[in-house]
């Protein structure tokens, strides 16, 4: 009864807000849930991509140290040195000119090349883009983990060792190492290159949006060898990836890293949920010992760190700010016609035939309109007519009053006579049509 009272715009208020409010919430739920399937699956895009690029430029920093120092000892100073020992002053100086420019090669993860014979001596090393004092040089190189395994493998093979510290810079470093064998078969020394794993951290930085990624490099043993948020120095060991504090959900991932499998995982790490991508780093190389995996990982409240419950409601708080002021607007356009209606239909009611309705245009509420006026018209000629049949009608009977008043006695208006009946029924009826109808 109350939704019975209320004014035509308020009805057409609340059937706008029904019509059109109810649907725009409905339709801001169901864009809030796609728009979150979409950015997720944007993510994983992105952090697959990500994943897949760090590998790919680590694998390809092995393949070009293995393919530059491969074509580094193709210069004949590596074998002369040996063979033509008159001259060896000479081809020592091509060796420190060829160790010299294999470090503008690689300007940025260059540590150290340098020349080893078989007992183990150094014959001339670089550290940087600087060429070693004699003084400086080694007298024994045998105890380090690149020089056995070098002299195991055949000649126009690379040794891609795992990581250690280098006594020269204090780093952890990558060998690259080389046997040079000469004409009788004799491997009579190795060339032998540092790569800096902090290298391997400023590629990861500048694939990965630090701001809301991070990444690391683990090996096959489960240690973390590089990772954005770590800064390994040179007497620090690498740390493990897990520990006993890690959630089951991170720790089935690092085992599957460890096997060397790819996979995307939702994982529960520092208290925080993760998405995290992983798969193994390309090698290429059989005489490379550094299997690696890399993983790049995103706290999944920056997933939808732009799309937030607050923000989904003010945009439904908008829409149903314009549908209501559309709702006005619209309802004002029907209910503008219908109150002058009104007003108008109370002034004919009043008597005032002269009113007329605003024609607004050819719809049906104009139509209206048109056919009120029309009703409206018919009444004022038909009030025009009956006045004047009415004044007429006083005029003959005033004329047959006088008349009958000339011809009979003077108190013949007292009988009670038909015309007598007949002349105050004609007055009393002219009398109520004036009164009514102005």
């Amino acid at each position: 009864m109350v939704l019975m009272k209320k004014s035509i715009l308020s009805k057409l208020l609340i059937l706008f807000s029904i019509v059109g409010i109810i649907p725009l919430v409905a339709i801001a739920i169901y864009s809030y849930n796609k728009s979150r399937e979409a950015l997720f699956i944007n993510v994983r895009y992105d952090i697959e991509g990500d994943a897949k690029d760090i590998a790919s430029s680590i694998s390809h920093l092995f393949n070009k140290a293995r393919s530059d120092i491969l074509l580094l000892t193709v210069n004949p100073a590596f074998k002369r040195y040996f063979l033509e020992p008159e001259k060896k002053s000479f081809w020592l100086k091509e060796l420190e000119k060829a160790f010299l420019y294999l470090s503008k090669i690689f300007p940025d993860s260059f540590d150290e090349g340098c020349y080893i014979i078989s007992d183990g001596r150094e014959i001339c090393r670089v550290i940087f883009d600087k060429l070693a004092h004699p003084t400086e040089l080694s007298i024994d190189e045998t105890r380090n983990a690149f020089f056995a395994p070098t002299f195991t493998i055949p000649e126009g093979e690379v040794y891609q060792g795992p990581p250690y510290i280098s006594t020269d810079t204090n780093r952890w470093v990558i060998p690259n190492s080389t046997p040079i064998v000469l004409p009788d078969g004799r491997k009579a020394a190795i060339a032998h290159m540092e790569l800096n794993i902090a290298y391997l951290k400023s590629i990861m930085k500048n694939i990965l949006q630090e701001e809301v990624e991070e990444g690391f490099v683990m090996d096959k043993d489960g240690n973390i060898i590089v990772a954005t948020w770590l800064d390994i120095k040179g007497e620090e060991l690498f740390p493990k990836a897990v520990d006993i504090e890690n959630s089951e959900s991170y720790r089935g991932v690092i085992e599957r890293m460890r096997n060397e499998n790819s996979g995307f995982e939702r994982i529960l790490y520092a208290g925080e949920k993760y998405l995290i991508v992983f798969n193994p780093i390309p090698v290429s190389n059989r005489y490379n010992e550094n299997r690696w995996s890399v993983a790049v990982m995103i706290p999944e409240k920056n997933v939808y760190g732009t799309m937030t419950s607050v923000r989904q409601i003010l945009l439904v708080i908008l829409g149903g700010g314009i549908v209501v002021i559309l709702a006005i607007f619209f309802g004002n356009g029907v209910v503008k016609p219908l109150r002058n209606l009104a007003e108008i239909s109370a002034e004919l009611a009043k008597g005032d035939l002269t009113k007329r309705a605003y024609i607004t245009g050819e719809d049906e509420i104009g139509q209206l309109a048109m056919a009120f006026n029309e009703m409206a018209s018919s009444l004022e000629k038909d009030r025009q007519k009956i006045v004047k049949e009415l004044e007429v009608s006083n005029i003959l009977l005033k004329v047959l009053g006088f008349l009958i008043l000339r011809k009979w006695p003077a108190n013949i208006w007292c009988w009670p006579t038909p015309v007598t009946t007949i002349s105050s029924g004609f007055n009393s009826l002219f009398n109520s049509c004036i009164t009514n109808f102005g």
